[in-house]
């Protein structure tokens, strides 16, 4: 049982329960409003981004009245694949930090040290 759904039964207390509750009716607003939107596969997303919602915000998605209209599943592997879709994008057009940049880095962790892009795994010497 999630953090979420604890909430929701009461059993973290009446509190608890009342968010859980008022999370569920914002996000049937959202949906009702447009912010939400469902493409064939029954993926959610934000209508603003395009991004597929987090994984938070679908499980909340999941206990209101528009449960039906989503697939956790097909949403997971549309969340991945978006996910790695950006991270090629980023290394393709990687780019290394210009003499600002630099300076910034040396002002933070002082010169002599060595910053590490995690996504492209590119050490910076500082």
């Amino acid at each position: 049982m999630s953090r979420f759904e604890k909430e929701l039964s009461g059993s973290l207390g009446p509190y608890w329960q009342s968010s859980a509750e008022e999370e569920i009716l914002k996000m049937e607003e959202r949906t009702a409003n447009g912010e939400i939107i469902f493409e064939a596969g029954r993926v959610a997303r934000w209508a603003s981004s395009n991004r597929v919602l987090p994984k938070n915000c679908r499980e909340i998605l999941a206990h209101s009245a528009y449960r039906n209209l989503f697939d956790e599943e097909a949403s997971r592997t549309a969340e991945e694949a978006d996910t790695a879709a950006f991270l090629e994008h980023y290394r393709k057009n990687y780019k290394e930090p210009g003499e600002e940049e630099i300076a910034e880095m040396r002002a933070a962790f002082g010169t002599g040290g060595t910053v590490v892009d995690i996504i492209t795994c590119k050490r910076i010497e500082l």
